[in-house]
């Protein structure tokens, strides 16, 4: 019994120890156990002997195997430095070309993150739908409603609840004595129920402002409240000289709470005018929350009523309807295709930087090949040789990504300048300012790790010919190095091909779009607004 536990524990060493030593370790064992009397504590100690003599074995096996690789990281980090610094043009152009492509990465996935990834500052945004008017037949999509219609779709409409409509106007704002021009969005009393707000300071619009003939009241964000109130905790019930009368503060907005709208002031529309205006004065977006358990085809077929039943009534609304759809979708729409290019093609640009740097890599690996053999002939390891090459190649990527990261701000801000404020909804007459960017932490994490993963990655063939530098041929080396280098150059050609279509691709709609016939000759012609502002001449 107890030799059958010997032979089980000898499986524990490393086999060729095992092979050629374990008859006679089985022999001294059994000698051992005779002398000390054959007794159970004589067996549990030859157990225990066993086992630490097979850890010792394994860990003099991955030692000799490591060849060092766990020490000295100091001294091959020195050892990279110096041998970067002989060769700074090399640096120079790695570290230039992936910097550039990290911060296009970097520019266009802010962009992707704030605008098509950002959760929008409202309560369950999937349940937050868009009404429109719709009639396909004649084009109108997409379409705002009349004050009647959102009053009969409000009240015939289940599945949504609440329902508001808005309309986003400007108005003007005495400060300091002059009129100043503020964007404002007018909205029934619904609506920061709809998108399940709430005010942080005062309360919401209510009952006291649904209809006529109640006070004059607007609600503020809270960037308005800290910069034009100065943050006044008693700007609740603040009157506002607005272009038109006196208005009452009663609430202040969360902040951070941003409409697609964004205006620092609202106002409450009057469901009664409304409700008096023309039918066919189309002036209202419409928008409401699903309830519990609806579906957008609920929704949708109580909408489609509606419409029949406003179309029986008024023949000229023959061919419309309504169109509902959840409204982050629609408002992401119309750059959706074009952030989602964007993202492909900078990742193309990301992909051929790093082959290039791996490129460049190898062919440094080759005309090292000589100084690596002599570090293996004085006892560096494979993985010690690997070691020093991982560093140097992480470490051109880390600092590339580095530099590209703190150039991306700088960028951020001039794409920024050129991309338009206002984007139309496709099929509408709607614009929204759907576009925005912030290199989050989120998105820098991601494209250093992208970067120094892909370098080491793409580099690793390297390390593994590098460590076989002593122990083949010259021929054989370069005809392996070569080879991985046209299989690189491949790669890369074939990207670039790939950029080089799309950016003639784009050049040709773009210029197709300037050439096209407007129908006016817009050059050199100029807008002036002349009349009264506010009891102003301007």
């Amino acid at each position: 019994m107890i030799d059958r536990v010997w032979r089980i524990l000898l499986w524990l060493y490393p086999p060729g120890h095992r092979r050629e030593y374990g008859e006679e370790m089985l022999g001294a064992l059994a000698y051992r156990h005779e002398r000390n009397g054959g007794s159970a504590r004589a067996a549990l100690g030859s157990f225990l002997d066993l086992a630490a003599g097979a850890a010792g074995m394994w860990a003099d096996v991955i030692g000799r195997t490591m060849m060092g690789a766990g020490q000295g990281w100091l001294l091959d980090a020195k050892f990279v430095v110096r041998s970067l610094w002989k060769s700074r043009g090399y640096v120079a152009t790695t570290t230039a070309i992936l910097a550039c492509a990290v911060a296009a990465n970097a520019t266009v996935l802010s962009y992707a993150r704030g605008t098509l990834l950002a959760e929008p500052g409202w309560e369950d945004p999937a349940s937050v739908m868009v009404v429109w008017g719709s009639n396909v037949e004649n084009g109108q999509r997409r379409d705002v409603v009349s004050g009647p219609n959102y009053v009969d779709l409000r009240d015939g409409v289940r599945a949504l609840d609440p329902v508001a409509a808005l309309h986003h106007d400007g108005t003007y704002l005495l400060v300091d004595g002059r009129p100043e021009f503020l964007e404002v969005l007018e909205v029934t009393v619904d609506f920061l129920d709809v998108l399940g707000i709430e005010p942080v300071l005062g309360r919401d619009f209510d009952e006291r402002d649904r209809m006529s003939g109640g006070a004059a009241t607007v609600i503020v964000t809270h960037a308005f409240w800290r910069d034009y109130l100065e943050g006044d905790p008693d700007a609740l019930g603040r009157s506002l000289p607005f272009e038109g009368g006196p208005r009452t503060i009663i609430g202040v907005l969360p902040e951070g709470f941003e409409f697609l709208a964004p205006a620092p002031v609202i106002v409450p529309l009057r469901e009664d005018l409304l409700a008096a205006d023309e039918r066919s004065r189309i002036h209202y977006n419409v928008m409401g929350r699903l309830v519990a358990g609806a579906t957008l085809r609920d929704a949708a077929v109580e909408l489609n009523d509606v419409a029949r039943s406003i179309t029986v009534e008024y023949p000229d609304f023959e061919g419309w309807s309504f169109l509902v759809e959840p409204l982050q979708a629609v408002s992401v729409e119309a750059v959706r295709p074009a952030i989602v290019f964007l993202t492909l093609t900078v990742s193309l640009v990301l992909l051929v930087a790093l082959v290039n740097l791996a490129t460049l890599f190898r062919i440094r690996a080759m005309a090292r090949d000589g100084e690596l053999g002599v570090r293996h002939a004085l006892g560096s390891g494979k993985l010690r040789l690997a070691r020093v090459l991982a560093i140097e190649t992480v470490g051109l990527a880390v600092g590339a990504a580095t530099l590209g990261l703190l150039v991306t701000p700088f960028l951020l801000e001039r794409v920024t300048r050129m991309v338009p404020a206002w984007v139309p909804i496709p099929d509408s007459a709607s614009s929204v300012p759907v576009l925005r960017a912030t290199l989050s932490p989120e998105v820098a994490a991601l494209i250093f790790v992208v970067a120094a993963a892909g370098a080491l990655l793409l580099a690793a063939p390297t390390f593994a010919g590098a460590g076989r530098a002593s122990l083949s041929g010259s021929g054989t080396r370069v005809h392996g190095g070569l080879r991985g280098i046209r299989a690189l150059v491949g790669i890369e050609v074939a990207a670039a091909t790939v950029l080089c279509i799309g950016a003639g691709l784009t050049a040709r709609s773009a210029e197709s779009l300037l050439s096209t016939d407007l129908g006016v000759e817009p050059e050199g012609v100029l807008t002036l607004y002349v009349g009264d502002v506010w009891g102003l001449d301007a």
